[in-house]
């Protein structure tokens, strides 16, 4: 394992390789002994009934509402509505149009974020989201790398 290059990673991109090799990953052992910066724990599902202002918390639902909403300042708000058995709560994404394409109304979708409160709705400003009922990057404990060299933490 240790002297397997790299390069031989599958469904990985020629650019990505170059980058890897950038960090000084040039075998799967280096790969291996990248070890994250952090952690963030996405494990605790809330119920949307519970969540609470200021809290990082991870939900769990089906989309019922999307759409785009322009603002003056030529702002796009992505705004998607998330139900569970409990409620419903506002997501919200900034600059970002094409979502509203790839979140279809009806589709599971886990999100984490930070609670906020615009006037008295309670809104989630995600970090990370997917959509179906396979779960990387929520309901977890999730690595979080230092991003260099353009690879992001999803990358690796």
């Amino acid at each position: 394992m240790k002297d397997i290059l790299i390069e031989s990673l599958p469904n990985t991109s020629s650019t990505t390789i170059r980058k890897f090799k950038l960090l000084g990953i040039n075998t799967y052992f280096d790969l291996l002994n990248y070890f994250p910066t952090r952690y963030e724990d996405y494990s605790l599902i809330t119920k949307i009934s519970k969540i609470q202002v200021g809290e990082i918390v991870t939900i769990s639902g089906k989309i019922i509402e999307a759409k785009n909403q322009y603002t003056r300042s030529r702002i796009t708000i992505q705004k998607v509505v998330v139900r569970d058995d409990t409620g419903l709560v506002e997501i919200n994404w900034f600059n970002q149009p094409y979502l509203i394409r790839v979140l279809k109304i009806g589709e599971s979708i886990s999100v984490a974020g930070l609670v906020k409160q615009f006037g008295s709705k309670i809104s989630i400003e995600p970090k990370e989201y997917e959509i179906g009922e396979k779960r990387i990057h929520t309901g977890r404990l999730v690595p979080i790398y230092s991003e260099k060299k353009g690879l992001s933490t999803k990358t690796i």
